[in-house]
């Protein structure tokens, strides 16, 4: 991964599938919180966001818990998207000042958006 030329990576989400958890298995760089046991509830999923300079992440509630903490972010969301993220658009809907929308262009193909995602990386 290109971010992590320039970040330290967090995977912010309780369960893992197999396929993930081989590949954490070959990559000590990457710290995943959800082994810890003191993470108990969403309370404290926000101290973990509070604690980031950056979150990245799909259209999941982690993305609006940081938009509502007004927390620097990058959401990238797949085509189609749920429909409240209206279409082909990255500056609305404007809910969270925030976070940054990089969206796939094609269905499925996220290599645009990574590529995207790690420039604005760089940035931060």
């Amino acid at each position: 991964l290109e971010f992590k030329k320039y970040a330290k990576l967090f995977i912010i989400q309780r369960e893992l599938y197999k396929e993930d958890e081989a590949i954490l298995k070959n990559d000590e760089e990457i710290i995943y919180l959800g082994k810890h046991d003191k993470w108990k509830d969403f309370e404290d999923t926000s101290a973990i966001v509070y604690n980031m300079n950056l979150i990245v992440s799909i259209d999941t509630s982690l993305i609006h818990l940081a938009g509502s903490m007004n927390k620097r972010s990058i959401l990238l969301l797949s085509k189609p998207a749920d429909w409240r993220w209206t279409e082909d658009n990255n500056t609305t809907p404007n809910w969270y000042n925030s976070i940054k929308i990089l969206r796939q262009k094609n269905v499925g193909s996220w290599d645009t958006v990574i590529k995207e995602a790690q420039e604005e990386v760089k940035k931060y």
